[in-house]
């Protein structure tokens, strides 16, 4: 993506609603050269930086509502004279929350600390630049993925296209305190995960980012399927209180995704990827015979879905076997999409298409992933080059 582009995407965010966003997209995309020598500079810890840049930023009042000043709190004056690294001080016991639950993070501290006293800085000094480089950078390459409570166990990308590629049953880490689920009661119970379906979607990710400059939004479960489905809706998804958290953290980041696309291109599309070994050398498509893409089809027609730059034409072309594929099976009959497609396709007027991607287990082997991958993400290309990028 061309500087002006990214000059362009930045003015376009309410700097008071997404100013996370804003300063992710300057310190990585805009000036990353600038931010990243600052950074190298703040982070050789000089003495005079430790000893006076931290201590000055720690006198400074009112952030977050919990720093008073040195004279009127012992406590903090004595950690202030305690010499350590920057991190002690700045990133100490004031910043532990977790953005999951809706409150600021420790980085999230940093940065409204800058940003709401640096008017008591000296233009031009050292400590501006020292303590802008470390908040900017470190709250901006964080921004797209929290590592925080259960969002230890979700990989997720803040994207710069109208993309969303989600994968809720490829997880291999178990959920600490929750125990496997039993499915009683619960239609079409299943534990099993989709192997390699989260690296796939990582990988298709990736080699998207390569061929259109930019990364799609993405979202993967890193929690195993048999103690979470994210795919189903709350009462048959988990089965402890525990696990809650967790399905919660990843529709909250989907939703957080779909509500970015339609903010920035009016419209996208998303992908939801799993697994199936019904037949093995085959892509399903689930679309809930066309509703979950009925804005696609409104603005363009079948020719979205099926004709030869649709993400079905283009994999036809590649040699794969796609059902349905617009001509001699034209319906969806095993798989018609899932809990996510229903929830967040443009039937509900959420102007995102929404596509359940179930492919073979052979083609998603680990000898045949980087090939899917490649594969999958020149189609997609294809297509948002003609749908979606085009008519923005």
């Amino acid at each position: 993506m061309s500087r002006y582009a990214v000059c362009a995407a930045i003015q376009q965010p309410d700097p008071e609603k997404e100013h996370q966003r804003i300063v992710f997209l300057s310190s990585c995309y805009d000036f990353p050269f600038d931010t990243t020598r600052a950074l190298e500079f703040a982070l050789f810890r000089p003495a005079r930086f430790t000893r006076y840049v931290v201590p000055r930023a720690l006198r400074l009042r009112g952030a977050l509502g919990g720093l008073l000043s040195p004279r009127r709190h012992p406590r903090l004056r004595t950690e202030m004279r305690r010499p350590s690294y920057p991190e002690r001080y700045v990133m100490g016991k004031w910043g532990r929350r977790n953005l999951v639950d809706g409150k600021p993070t420790r980085f999230d501290f940093v940065l409204l600390l800058l940003m709401h006293h640096m008017r008591n800085f000296k233009r031009g000094a050292l400590a501006k630049v020292g303590l802008v480089a470390i908040g900017v950078l470190l709250h901006g390459l964080l921004f797209a993925q929290e590592e925080q409570g259960s969002a230890k166990l979700l990989a997720v990308w803040a994207g710069m296209l109208p993309v969303i590629l989600s994968a809720p049953h490829g997880g291999r880490e178990p959920v600490p305190g929750v125990p496997v689920r039993r499915g009683i009661g619960v239609p079409q119970f299943t534990t099993e995960r989709d192997s390699n379906t989260a690296e796939l979607a990582q990988a298709i990710g990736r080699a998207l980012g390569d061929r259109l400059d930019a990364k799609p939004f993405l979202i993967v479960a890193r929690f195993e399927r048999k103690y979470v489905d994210a795919n189903r809706p709350h009462a048959a998804a988990y089965e402890s209180a525990a696990a809650k958290p967790y399905y919660e953290a990843y529709h909250r980041a989907l939703e957080d995704a779909a509500e970015r696309v339609r903010q920035h291109w009016m419209g996208g599309l998303l992908l939801d990827i799993h697994g199936q070994g019904a037949e093995a050398d085959t892509i399903f498509l689930g679309t809930d015979n066309g509703r979950s893409v009925s804005a696609l089809q409104q603005k363009f027609g079948n020719e979205a879905l099926t004709g030869p730059k649709s993400i079905v034409g283009q994999l036809a072309l590649k040699g794969y076997k796609v059902i349905p594929n617009g001509a001699g099976e034209a319906r969806e009959q095993r798989y018609t999409g899932g809990y996510t497609t229903r929830t967040y396709g443009s039937h509900r007027g959420t102007q995102i298409d929404a596509i359940q991607l179930e492919i073979g287990s052979n083609l998603r082997a680990r000898e045949n992933l980087d090939r899917m991958a490649i594969d999958l993400a020149d189609s997609i290309a294809v297509f948002a080059r003609q749908y979606l990028l085009a008519v923005r």
